[in-house]
């Protein structure tokens, strides 16, 4: 639940910053894996430029367990986002459509081909 509960709050934060960034004139559209500990990519991302940093915050408590998210937004729209602790943990979150079934978790890497490198 844990994991569901980091997805949900990185969505969270996500989206009120695209209803932020739509009030402002500005889209966001796109894809990123983000470091949650650091708010960084690898590669430049609007996602990230714009929400990196509140995603950092939002998880700060969990220090360096912040852990990874994939996070995909189409047009101010938060669509999805996964999560996990390490690159190695078998436990992935994710929201909207959470599992509460530790048998049908989602692979990290579902929705891996939707994402930007």
């Amino acid at each position: 639940k844990t994991a569901n509960s980091n997805a949900k709050l990185v969505y969270t934060t996500v989206s009120s910053i695209c209803s932020e960034q739509e009030t402002m004139g500005s889209n966001i559209s796109g894809s990123a894996k983000i470091d949650c500990s650091t708010g960084a990519e690898a590669a430049d991302n609007n996602i990230v430029s714009v929400c990196g940093t509140a995603i950092k915050n939002a998880l700060s408590d969990n220090g360096n367990a912040a852990g990874e998210a994939y996070i995909k937004v189409d047009n101010n729209s938060v669509e999805v986002v996964q999560w996990h602790k390490t690159s190695e943990d078998s436990i992935v979150g994710q929201y909207p459509d959470p599992s509460d079934d530790i048998e049908n978790l989602p692979n990290f890497s579902d929705f891996e081909d939707n994402f930007s490198e």
